[in-house]
């Protein structure tokens, strides 16, 4: 196989692979493991890009009765502003690029370790929404703190069933004056 690359579909990098990568991807993308495809730098799958790419055909579904898949929560798009707080009080700000109502993957400059807490107020067309949530894991390495740094965060607050619908929503289509 030769060299390609791929565009992920929620942060815009421009990921290389080299021929090397190619065949270890696309064994991954025919295993189902999405894990090993997802981009460093927001954490979403780059399967599809890959299988366009390629011109692959999607993997077999199982044959088991029951289907599991890892996530609870359906992800959905979205690029909004995030203030965030730590336990001794230092403040950030980052990006939400997703959003559930399990949890939001944000990108924010500095690597924050897996179970820091966080105060979040997540900045909204519709207004201010706080929630508290943990960090549950980060795409830190080389060169971090160069470029923002995805990070998986778990809600921890109450939230309300939907909440990622209405979101999504209320900032896809934002109501006129």
């Amino acid at each position: 196989m030769t060299p390609i690359e791929l565009t992920c579909e929620t942060c815009g990098v421009l990921k290389t692979l080299t021929a090397r990568e190619v065949v270890e991807f696309v064994a991954a993308f025919q295993d189902g493991n999405m894990e090993r495809l997802r981009c460093l730098t927001c954490g979403t799958s780059l399967s599809r890009p890959l299988q366009r790419a390629l011109n692959l055909p999607w993997p077999q579904a199982p044959q088991s009765p029951v289907i599991q898949t890892r996530r609870r929560h359906v992800r959905l798009p979205v690029d909004l502003p995030v203030a965030y707080q730590r336990p001794g009080g230092e403040e950030g700000r980052g990006r939400v690029k997703n959003l559930s109502d399990g949890g939001l993957l944000l990108l924010f400059r500095e690597p924050l370790p897996p179970s820091t807490g966080l105060r979040l107020q997540l900045h909204a067309h519709h207004g201010v929404r706080s929630f508290e949530g943990v960090v549950v894991w980060n795409a830190a390495g080389p060169g971090a703190g160069k470029s923002s740094i995805a990070h998986g965060i778990r809600f921890t607050s109450p939230v309300n069933e939907g909440l990622a619908v209405e979101l999504f929503l209320s900032e896809s289509f934002p109501r006129q004056g």
